[in-house]
């Protein structure tokens, strides 16, 4: 061991050995499962608006034996695989193949949480050699963190499953570094390959911080030995790189995407630090619902509450500060990087994270300094067990009796608010205050009415009265603890169960059940689609409040025209900029309101969803109803593969946008190119409906053409590195279409044209990463048949 051996092992009762086991599996099932009435599952609001309906594409690709690596079904066709978000590669994924989507998506969450609890408990245990108390306190801190559970609320499934391999990751970093062996090596490059297939890359940078601020500390924390420590810590970092490696098929087609997505050209200081943690949100590490809980009052704060919660309970800090006044060598690590997550999630608001985006390769690529949160509560994990470890060794009671003290200060603070809060007057001058700061940076509006200052006193009231609470306990035990001389377990037991008991009353409001009727089309609507003469034609919608259109389309393998996606393609956000009357670089997350005009008739738009009745273009007609609204449909609309005569030549971009973007634009008679010659081929009869689609599938279309005379085939799917073309068997050469799509030049005559979608680099990368996991596990079984000494 790196900071000590493990501590001798006690003669314990089996309930006692395995009751931190128990928590860590049965506390989140306990949360998830008593919250969910039959026909639910866990709620998530990403999860119901995008993520339930991602994994069920998944999942039945995989179950048909097909590997996801393209999504024709939203945003004109973009890819799946290498989107990152999908995780198609992340082994947890996979289960979406056997289980309905909202059993997945629950099961999703209670195995993360779960992971966490046992993760921080063995890093704590098994790499710092703390105590069984130690590591379980540690571990309900990660499992119930204020930053994991409000993202499960928030249903974001990359940055739940990528939350628990970074303990994971210290865990394995401390054995290697202790004792290195391939087998050790091996099992700390796991844990990184898994976390980047998981989907989300900014936790792995902010992860990747914390390993690199551990290995540095390992070499210089004393000037003995350091050549030797110098090399494990390269060894370290060698088998870290090798675990990127394994990573190579998700890694590989991400590089190539972020070639082509408009995130990598919005890169402005403004855009990297949008959703900066507000420095008034500081707060909610001591009052986490002052703002609002978004269950029994609406947040109020800026940006939104999931983005901005570090909540690890007040006898957390408490705990934590006790273990930054001990003796053990970390402390000091863990202490300052805890304090650099803060700065750097203030983001805006301090100058440490310019400083940061200036000098750190790929921190301009991730907007949310607020996600630095993770570094704060992974560091904290360690600290709180220092500090039981403290009580339980009865070390240096002054430093109880000093915690003890400040708990007694910040008792009076909160008290004083309490009482300054309870007047009506007061806090709707707060409130109104807080709606003058940066109007622009919140998602929602701010909320408004007497019932809302009504819920949000009470609950802000509420808040305060269990904070004094705890502050109390702390207070009084600490006290106690300092001045006498009692069993010195008793302390450490009491603060750690007034720990969990903070963490469940925090967290068990996040945990809600969500119908799972309702979250598809409805049958007879699917049906109606697949009937029309037109299929396959795109969905269109109008405002935000229809994003669950996109993911509906993609369960019932129907397609839409927008889309929400935050690696969406370049071409996609300009054109569809460019016609929604929007900056051509305005940056594009979700595509929601599409606006009719050209631009939209060559994409196939024919079904338009509108919430209410309004002035329609001509030749428009209810096509239905839905319970959202009316169905409405765009005789213009082009179909999905169409044939033109005529092409014209503008190789700059904004050209060829300022010529889409026009009312006169005709995309049935001609197609924009960004290269070649201008070519006018003969006029023929029935040239629009020249192209019949003959087969469908995700990444392939066969298309039957028949045309009177040379012509150029559109398929309104969107260009990208990967598609090919074939005419009769033979490649043809794939032109980029109209600044988004793909044509090829047809004979006259009857042919069949084949287009396909493989992925570039995946077959490097499974080749790299089947090598790179392949040698060192032979090696592995081979010392470990020799007796090799075990991880």
């Amino acid at each position: 061991m790196v900071e000590g051996s493990p501590p001798p092992r006690a003669v314990l009762p089996p309930f006692v050995r395995f009751l931190p086991a128990g928590v860590y599996i049965g506390l989140p099932a306990i949360l998830i499962f008593t919250a969910l009435a039959p026909g639910q599952f866990l709620y998530g609001l990403d999860t119901v608006g995008a993520f339930y309906h991602l994994r069920a594409l998944v999942g039945e690709e995989l179950a048909s034996g097909r590997l996801p690596v393209w999504d024709s079904h939203i945003k004109c066709g973009a890819p799946l695989l290498a989107g990152m978000h999908a995780g198609v590669l992340y082994p947890p994924t996979w289960l979406s193949a056997v289980v309905a989507p909202g059993l997945f998506w629950t099961l999703t969450a209670w195995l993360h949480l779960s992971l966490s609890g046992f993760f921080a408990d063995a890093w704590l245990r098994r790499g710092l050699g703390l105590s069984r108390l130690s590591a379980f306190a540690g571990g309900l801190v990660y499992m119930l963190s204020g930053f994991m559970v409000t993202r499960i609320f928030a249903g974001h499934i990359p940055n739940i499953s990528g939350y628990p391999w970074a303990a994971a990751l210290m865990w394995r970093l401390e054995r290697h570094l202790g004792a290195p062996t391939p087998s050790r090596g091996l099992l700390l490059g796991i844990p990184l390959a898994l976390m980047i297939f998981a989907g989300l890359p900014h936790f792995v940078m902010i992860a990747g911080l914390a390993l690199l601020a551990r290995l540095l500390h390992f070499v210089f924390e004393t000037r003995e030995g350091r050549r030797g420590r110098a090399l494990r810590a390269g060894g370290a970092a060698g088998w870290l790189a090798l675990g990127a490696l394994m990573a190579a098929p998700q890694l590989l087609p991400t590089l190539e995407l972020l070639r082509h997505i408009q995130r990598t050209s919005i890169n402005s200081y403004d855009f990297v630090t949008s959703y900066s943690l507000p420095p008034e949100n500081l707060l909610t590490f001591l009052l986490p619902t002052l703002l609002g809980d978004d269950r029994v009052a609406p947040y109020w704060g800026r940006w939104n509450l999931w983005e901005l919660c570090g909540f690890v309970g007040l006898s957390g800090l408490a705990l934590a500060a006790l273990g930054v006044s001990g003796a053990r060598r970390q402390r000091f690590l863990w202490a300052g990087a805890a304090l650099a997550g803060i700065l750097l999630a203030l983001g805006s608001h301090s100058p440490v994270f310019r400083i940061f985006h200036l000098l750190i390769p790929g921190a301009g690529l991730f907007r949310v300094p607020a996600r630095y949160l993770l570094l704060t509560t992974l560091a904290l994990v360690p600290l709180v067990g220092m500090g039981v470890e403290r009580l339980l060794s009865a070390e240096d009671r002054r430093s109880a009796l000093r915690v003890a003290a400040a708990a007694l200060v910040l008792l009076v603070v909160v008290g004083a608010a309490g009482v300054y809060t309870r007047s009506p007057e007061r806090w709707s001058a707060i409130l109104e205050r807080q709606q003058t700061i940066d109007a622009d940076s919140r998602d929602q509006p701010f909320p408004a009415g007497d019932a809302f200052r009504e819920a949000s006193r009470s609950l802000a009231t509420r808040g305060i009265l269990w904070a004094a609470a705890s502050l109390a306990i702390l207070s009084g035990s600490l006290a106690a603890f300092g001045r006498v001389r009692p069993d010195r377990s008793w302390c450490a037991g009491l603060l750690v169960l007034l720990l969990g008991t903070e963490l469940i009353a925090f967290s068990q409001r996040y945990f809600i059940g969500y119908p799972e009727a309702g979250m598809a089309w409805p049958p007879e609507f699917v049906a109606s689609v697949r009937a029309h003469p037109a299929f396959p034609f795109r969905i269109a919608t109008v405002n935000a409040a229809q994003l669950d259109v996109f993911g509906r389309c993609e369960l019932a393998k129907l397609d839409a025209v927008g889309g929400f996606d935050p690696m969406m393609l370049r071409t996609y956000t300009e054109l569809t900029n460019i016609a929604r009357g929007e900056p051509i670089d305005g940056l594009t997350l979700a595509m929601h309101a599409a606006r009719p005009g050209p631009v939209f008739d060559l994409l196939g738009a024919r079904y338009w969803l509108l919430p209410i009745l309004e002035d329609l273009p001509t030749g428009w007609r209810v096509a239905g109803r839905l319970e959202s609204g009316y169905i409405y449909e765009n005789p213009g609309a082009l179909p999905r593969a169409f044939l033109v005569g005529r092409s014209v030549v503008l190789p700059s971009a904004a050209a060829r946008l300022e010529f889409l973007g026009s009312k006169t634009f005709r995309p049935d008679s001609v197609v924009v190119l960004e290269s070649g010659q201008p070519e006018t081929f003969p006029d023929a009869e029935g040239r629009l409906q020249g192209a019949r689609i003959l087969e469908r599938d995700s990444g392939r279309y066969a298309i039957e053409v028949n045309p009177g005379a040379p012509s150029f085939l559109v398929l309104t799917e969107s260009f990208y590195p990967g598609w090919k073309a074939e005419i009769d068997g033979v490649p043809a050469e794939l032109l980029r279409a109209d600044h988004l799509v793909q044509a090829v030049r047809v004979p006259s005559g009857r042919h069949r044209v084949v287009f396909t979608y493989r992925s570039t680099l995946l077959p490097l990368g499974m080749a790299i990463g089947i090598l790179a996991l392949g040698i060192p596990l032979g090696l592995h079984l081979y010392r470990r048949k020799r007796g090799s000494p075990g991880t």
